[in-house]
């Protein structure tokens, strides 16, 4: 691999972001409107609908609160 003459190298199973899709977008910002705090039951059913995991779908709310909580104060 490339890095491994500067000293490093990447692991095979390395997890890579995986960016969500213009219709996963949708469906996260159109939830985010109804609720900006889901319960774990329906951070299940927005993962079931955007291909997500519940995980993932509470990160997202998450950042999504930070950045309008940050533009709301101006930054």
């Amino acid at each position: 691999e490339d890095g491994e003459e500067f000293g490093f190298s990447q692991p095979d199973d390395i997890k890579r972001r995986r960016r969500t899709t213009p219709e996963e977008l949708a469906v996260l910002e159109a939830e985010y409107a109804k609720c900006t705090l889901p319960d774990a039951k329906n951070r299940v059913r927005i993962g079931q609908m955007t291909n997500m995991s519940a995980r993932s779908v509470q990160i997202w709310f998450q950042n999504k609160r930070q950045t309008d909580k940050r533009k709301a104060q101006g930054l």
